[in-house]
């Protein structure tokens, strides 16, 4: 019977594997949550220096206030790296709520452009 495991060791083997599998679920949604608002910051920092997208079209006043709100984000993500995943979800919706509203202003203003511009070809 050499190197056959006991019915205790085989039961005790999958309560570790069940209680580590929790413990894992929640590393998992934790990383996924910080991947999202990383990946977030990464995407509208990018957005706000191209030229095509926003960095021409965006007022100062709002370019600023959405500079401002990506940096205290970051400095927060820095000084809390062990922050859960409500944490970081609340942070990620902080910023969608100071940003969202600005970037949608362009795009409806450059939409109303390109309609008006239609209209006068018609």
């Amino acid at each position: 019977m050499k190197g056959n495991l006991s019915k205790e060791q085989i039961e005790r083997m999958l309560q570790d594997a069940e209680q580590f599998s929790e413990a894992d679920k929640l590393v998992k949604e934790r990383l996924d949550s910080l991947h999202q608002l990383e990946n977030y910051l990464h995407s509208v920092r990018n957005q706000i220096d191209d030229k095509q997208k926003l960095k021409d079209k965006l007022p100062d006043t709002d370019k600023t206030t959405i500079t401002d709100a990506l940096k205290e984000t970051q400095d927060w993500l820095s000084s809390n790296l062990d922050a859960d995943k409500n944490a970081l979800e609340e942070r990620m919706e902080d910023l969608q709520k100071i940003i969202s509203p600005l970037i949608a202003k362009v795009y409806q203003q450059s939409t109303g452009q390109q309609a008006d511009e239609e209209f006068d070809d018609i």
